[in-house]
């Protein structure tokens, strides 16, 4: 029943990410008007009910629309891909919508965004981190379908802004069907942190550096390998970078945060301890819900990357 479940909001899963960002922006709202801390205090309860039901983080916040925006002509040119999480709650206290934010960084390097209606397309983590196997299959083949077009049967790469969903889709070929996996193998697939670290920093012109900030380097980026890529990109920018000692994986594993906070707590309290103990700037990292673990971890603001490539340049 779970299984036949998961297949339905798979294919349905517009409609999903729809429900989640309505009730994400009532959340937000009921908070501005009564308490910061009302939704807090409302799921807390329902849970020490032993009812199954996600608590409230304070970190959430609802996704501002992009705004309209004029691009260049370019010979250089990327298809970018808002992950279904940044979608739905890849909002922050502080910046502008990241979707106009990596146009940004993409025009400051004289490259070309190729954006679609992403809306319903999701790579099937949600669903393959709990075993539904339908209905990642089902999610991931619907991506790779619909970014063959977007590329042009793999012409031009396709960069995502989540670092656990970059690895999903390039790891889901045991899923695919003999169709699909010869296009994924066509297609190819970047983490933002590849991206920006081996095509925008060598183009980009840095001009205000900031002098320390940290790094949350989450789990799927270690898997890639590409630590050392974050790093170098964060020293491009900043004249310290820490990236804590007991820098881990936050426990978050996509919604186990909302269920079980404690987890988080516990994953995070050695490494929450060395950030509350620095005086950084600015906080990184390059996946949504584990920056929202390191937020309330920490009482500090994890954001994207990319933002902070947007506010050292020019």
């Amino acid at each position: 029943m779970a299984n036949k479940i998961a297949l339905a909001i798979a294919k349905n899963f517009g409609k999903t990410e729809a429900i989640a960002k309505f009730g994400i922006k009532l959340g937000i709202g009921i908070n501005k008007t009564l308490n910061s801390n009302t939704l807090r205090f409302l799921t807390s309860s329902i849970r020490s009910l032993h009812v199954p039901f996600p608590i409230w983080l304070n970190s959430l916040s609802n996704t501002s629309k992009s705004s309209n925006y004029s691009q260049l002509e370019s010979n250089s040119k990327v298809v970018y891909f808002p992950t279904c999480i940044d979608r739905m709650m890849g909002g922050n206290k502080k910046h502008i919508n990241l979707t106009n934010t990596f146009i940004s960084v993409c025009q400051k390097s004289e490259i070309q965004v190729l954006i679609e209606n992403n809306s319903g397309l999701c790579c099937g983590q949600s669903f393959s981190s709990k075993g539904y196997s339908d209905a990642a299959a089902y999610a991931a083949s619907q991506l790779i379908g619909s970014l063959w077009i977007q590329t042009k049967q793999g012409k031009y790469p396709v960069v995502m802004d989540t670092t656990s969903c970059a690895y999903t889709i390039t790891k889901a070929s045991p899923l695919l069907n003999s169709e699909d996996q010869a296009k994924l193998k066509m297609l190819k697939i970047l983490d933002v942190t590849e991206f920006v670290s081996d095509t925008i920093l060598p183009k980009i012109k840095i001009v205000n550096k900031k002098k320390s900030i940290a790094l949350h380097p989450v789990c799927s980026l270690e898997k890639m390998k590409l630590k050392a890529k974050l790093v170098e990109v964060a020293m491009a920018c900043a004249d310290e970078v820490l990236v804590p000692q007991h820098a881990g994986c936050c426990g978050m594993a996509g919604d186990r945060g909302f269920f079980f906070p404690e987890l988080t707590n516990a994953a995070t309290k050695l490494e929450a301890d060395e950030i509350k103990a620095s005086t950084c700037e600015g906080h990184y990292s390059t996946g949504r819900t584990c920056e929202i673990a390191l937020s309330e971890a920490t009482g500090k603001e994890y954001v994207s990357l990319l933002y902070l490539l947007d506010e050292v340049s020019e």
